[in-house]
C-alpha cells in the first residue's frame, strides 16, 4: 500500500485489521494501557519510563489503534510522540491478550513508521527494556529496522538507565 498524505495514513487496513489514529479516552484502550503500565511496573520491575495515561494525552502525542474489521475488537495499539520537527518517539506499544504473534505488533510498526516519513521525520526512537523479559521486543525493532543507540532525550547512559534499552530508526 501506498501511503501519499498523512490523512490517509490515519487509517491502513491489514488484512484482518484496521490500523487507524484513535480516542485515548476509549475505555478499551484505556483498560490494555493500565494493563501494560501494571505488568512493566508490578511484575517487571522495569526501570523504564512511561506516560502515563493523562500524558498520553498530550497534544504532541498520536495514538494508534489495530481493531478487528467486522468486531472492532483492540487488538493493540501504540502512540507516536513528535519530540522535534525531525524526530518522533514511538511510545506505549500493547498487544491485546488473545492477538499476540499474529502480526498485529508488526503491522503497527509499519504503521507509525508510514506515518514518521510523511511528518518528514528523519528518525523515530524509542526505549524499552534491557531485562531479559523483554528480549522478544528488542528482537522485533530490530526485525524492523531499529538499532540499537545512546540515551536521548533526557536520558543518559548512566548506571542508572542500565535497565533500558535505546533503539533508532533512520528514515529512508
Amino acid at each position: 500500500m501506498e501511503i501519499q498524505s498523512e490523512k490517509q495514513a490515519s487509517a491502513s487496513t491489514e488484512s484482518d485489521m484496521i490500523i487507524a489514529q484513535d480516542d485515548i479516552s476509549r475505555p478499551d484502550i484505556t483498560a490494555l494501557l493500565e494493563a501494560h503500565f501494571t505488568a512493566l511496573f508490578v511484575s517487571i520491575k522495569a526501570n523504564i519510563r512511561l506516560l502515563d495515561v493523562s500524558a498520553l494525552r498530550h497534544p504532541s502525542i498520536t495514538i494508534f489503534t489495530a481493531r478487528n474489521p467486522a468486531s472492532e475488537e483492540l487488538m493493540g495499539c501504540t502512540a507516536l510522540k513528535q519530540i522535534s520537527p525531525i524526530r518522533g518517539e514511538l511510545k506505549s506499544m500493547r498487544t491485546a491478550a488473545g492477538h499476540q504473534r499474529k502480526g498485529v505488533a508488526g503491522a503497527l510498526i509499519r504503521h507509525i513508521l508510514s506515518v514518521a516519513k510523511l511528518r518528514a521525520y528523519q528518525e523515530v526512537i524509542l526505549e524499552t527494556g534491557a531485562l531479559e523479559e523483554f528480549a522478544p521486543a528488542r528482537a522485533l525493532y530490530a526485525r524492523y529496522g531499529f538499532v540499537t543507540c545512546d540515551g536521548f532525550e533526557g536520558y543518559d547512559n548512566t548506571p542508572s538507565e542500565a535497565k533500558s534499552v535505546f533503539m533508532i530508526y533512520y528514515i529512508k
